[in-house]
């Protein structure tokens, strides 16, 4: 189902799709979309932290309920919320003012360290636009560095050398 629009499907669709395993097949009828609890469950279980993506259509009352959800799971303390929209993470930001919150960007641009440290945001960009100097430019001003999503041993390898925060990745362990 390649052409599905995620953000006009019911719920009881995307938990029909069954999703691919590691080892890229679909023979395990258990893997399907899990319901936020059912995610920060498993996060729970194997002591993970649980990466939220807050998408630009969540209001404040969306984003205050997401935040309940955790919270009321007793795994608040391990999440990072993570979004492209701006606004959701200055409502997070509001809201939570010590949550780990990472601001998705694909480009690195010369105001982007200026504007992480005014809004107090860590970054989760895409990992092409990185370079060890913007990493060390970044941690000097207390930012978190996260990218996404790098599934080449070698391009982590590089980003690991570079003192790279966090990877996120499809396949690396």
């Amino acid at each position: 189902v390649d052409d599905l629009q995620i953000d006009r499907c019911t719920f009881d669709t995307l938990r029909s799709l069954i999703l691919t395993g590691k080892d890229g097949s679909k023979q395990r009828v258990d893997l399907h979309i899990p319901t936020l609890e059912e995610y920060l469950d498993i996060c729970r279980r194997y002591e993970k932290t649980s990466v939220l993506e807050l998408k630009d259509t969540l209001t404040a009352a969306d984003i205050e309920k997401i935040i309940g959800i955790a919270r009321n799971f007793g795994w608040l303390e391990h999440v990072i919320f993570i979004s492209f929209s701006l606004e959701a993470m200055q409502t997070v930001r509001r809201l939570l003012p010590d949550q780990p919150c990472q601001y998705l960007v694909e480009q690195y641009t010369d105001d982007l360290p200026e504007l992480l440290q005014r809004e107090k945001l860590d970054l989760d960009i895409g990992y092409p636009a990185l370079t060890a100097q913007r990493v060390q430019e970044l941690h000097a001003r207390g930012i978190v560095v996260n990218c996404w999503t790098c599934d080449d041993p070698a391009a982590a390898a590089a980003l690991v050398e570079m003192g790279l925060d966090y990877i996120t990745s499809n396949i690396l362990e």
